[in-house]
């Protein structure tokens, strides 16, 4: 009983390191990332440092370093972020009532055409860029801007184009940005 109940508790402890060996071979064969991509996973996000049999190491965008179980991570989802070397930019706007949709969907292509980062459908894998009215909300009317970029130039293009919406929208295309207001009207007896 005492040798079943030894050999039982060593191999609870040898599971997780099985299962970490386990995730290891899995990783290294299915390769859902290498070093060098930037991943999101278990709620952590970082760039992927180092893949060992029983770990994988990320750096987050503020210098930390992540030790991930392989088998922890083989069993969860994986985001790769930069898996593909074409990336789509989204960026939702949102308006004062009172401008045309027309005229702000042709100010915000406007301001995506003249940024040399972003692509049209003349690269392979990319489409042209597009904007869409998404909701009409209480103080706003809410587009979405979407253009594809290279990976690389992904955080670079994606904030010269939210300073550019910011700046030339209203400056340029006379085109106001909302606040939440609040009409209240008062009868009096």
């Amino acid at each position: 009983a005492l040798l079943a109940a030894g050999g039982m508790a060593i191999g609870m402890a040898l599971s997780g390191t099985v299962q970490n060996f386990a995730g290891g071979i899995m990783l290294l064969v299915f390769r859902p990332f290498k070093v060098g991509d930037f991943i999101e996973t278990q709620g952590f996000a970082g760039k992927v440092t180092e893949v060992t049999i029983v770990s994988t190491k990320l750096l987050t965008t503020d210098n930390r370093v992540i030790i991930l179980p392989n088998g922890t991570l083989s069993n969860g989802n994986i985001n790769n972020v930069t898996g593909r070397h074409l990336r789509r930019v989204d960026i939702p706007v949102s308006v004062a009532y009172g401008a045309g949709a027309d005229a702000v969907k042709s100010a915000l292509l406007e301001l995506v055409k003249a940024n040399p980062l972003f692509l049209d459908s003349s690269t392979y894998g990319a489409q042209d860029p597009f904007v869409g009215l998404t909701e009409l909300a209480d103080s706003s009317v809410n587009f979405v801007v979407r253009a594809w970029v290279n990976g690389k130039d992904y955080w670079n293009a994606r904030f010269q184009l939210q300073e550019a919406i910011y700046t030339e929208l209203p400056a340029k295309y006379g085109i106001e940005f909302p606040f939440p207001q609040l009409d209240i009207h008062v009868k009096q007896n």
